[in-house]
């Protein structure tokens, strides 16, 4: 609801944070903070927005607490409040006091559908259909039926092993570290049978198990830009040499950087990867691409194709902009713009523009401490 006012205060070049009805003006001198506090509450009164002058502080500030954190720009960091330290340490205590196995550890990445099941060990992958009388058994035991037939086909691998399960399901992954339960009588009898560790792992980051269980559904992070776009980009530009965001699925260069552990990929993860001195080319999920441009920030003698849509109310566009090296190119409206690796399948619904930004990290940027305005809307 409040996301045009975002889009307009960007467009002005002013960063503002929005949380519900609390925001934070974000600047770069104690000028900059009160002009864009001037900006920002006209836009309001002229929206008929009200202001909780008791809960909003107008003056600029370089310390202040905002939705639990204290934040000290002069120092460029945040520290969390004292109840934030309380609870942490309590998670702590707890941690502690679990015993840990100390055999060796195979990973599993397990998936399942109303359709199939998927698994994937190293290298390793095994997927099925269900027959049609087991599709409409519940998820969570279909969950946990894909586990044990995961195991049963790796076998040989894990035997005499700890392994470490990593699915999306909370439910299946509390019934396997509890080994049962009291709300299900068919999931008890189907977690017997296995004796293993547990990890949850978001749905978005189990790509290949997901790959195989939901092979005719569409992986809302597996979208693919058409190679031929991507090659007119490296003409426009440069060639870069490592796609940060990629599986063995979606790539587009030969090197690529996955967000599991794959022998294919160069590295895991992009944002532990070494981005300096390097040509890149970036399509990240986009709820990823603050960080992107952080880690972009925090680089040396970087360049950057990154591929965004054209959201003005995002916090981060303003930086976005900033350290755009050229004018974004809005990528054309065709069919096969994007398209899932594993079904040929075309993005029919695109929710905006989308947007390529030549992007550069300077060796030596320098960031002055930010002047903040937190107030209550």
């Amino acid at each position: 609801m409040m996301g045009p006012v975002s889009a307009v205060s960007h467009r002005q070049g002013f960063r503002l944070l929005r949380y519900l009805d609390d925001w934070l003006l974000l600047a770069h001198s104690e000028q900059e903070a009160i002009e864009a506090t001037s900006f920002l509450l006209q836009l309001c009164a002229s929206l008929g927005i009200q202001v909780n002058w008791e809960k909003s502080s107008l003056t600029p500030s370089q310390s202040m607490t905002y939705l639990g954190m204290e934040i000290r720009s002069p120092l460029l960091k945040v520290f969390p409040t004292q109840r934030r330290i309380e609870k942490l340490h309590h998670q702590i205590q707890l941690f502690l006091s679990v015993l840990s196995p100390t055999a060796k550890v195979w990973l599993i990445l397990l998936d399942a559908s109303n359709l199939g099941w998927g698994a994937s060990v190293l290298h390793n992958s095994v997927s099925s259909l269900w027959i049609p009388h087991k599709r409409s058994l519940h998820i969570n035991l279909l969950e946990l039926r894909a586990v044990r037939l995961g195991l049963l086909h790796f076998r040989e691998q894990v035997h005499g092993k700890t392994v470490a399960v990593f699915s999306d399901n909370t439910t299946a992954l509390s019934y396997l570290a509890k080994e049962g339960g009291t709300c299900s009588g068919p999931l008890n009898a189907e977690d017997h049978a296995i004796q293993i560790i547990t990890q949850f792992v978001k749905g978005s980051s189990n790509v290949l198990a997901d790959y195989h269980s939901r092979q005719d559904q569409i992986i809302s992070t597996e979208w693919m830009l058409h190679q031929d776009i991507c090659s007119q980009l490296w003409r426009l530009w440069s060639y870069p040499t490592v796609d940060l965001f990629a599986t063995r699925l979606n790539f587009r260069l030969p090197n690529f950087v996955s967000p599991f552990r794959d022998p294919m990929a160069i590295a895991t993860d992009a944002f532990l990867y070494n981005w300096d001195h390097q040509d890149l080319y970036a399509f990240p999920p986009f709820p990823l691409i603050r960080k992107v441009i952080n880690k972009l920030r925090a680089a040396s003698c970087t360049n950057l194709i990154l591929i965004t849509p054209f959201w003005t109310q995002k916090e981060w566009f303003p930086d976005l902009v900033q350290a755009s090296v050229d004018s974004p190119r809005l990528l054309p409206h065709r069919r096969d713009l994007l398209r899932q690796p594993h079904v040929r399948r075309f993005h029919q619904a695109l929710p905006m523009p989308q947007l390529d930004y030549p992007a550069h990290s300077q060796s030596q940027r320098v960031f002055p401490p930010s002047y903040g305005i937190p107030g209550d809307f």
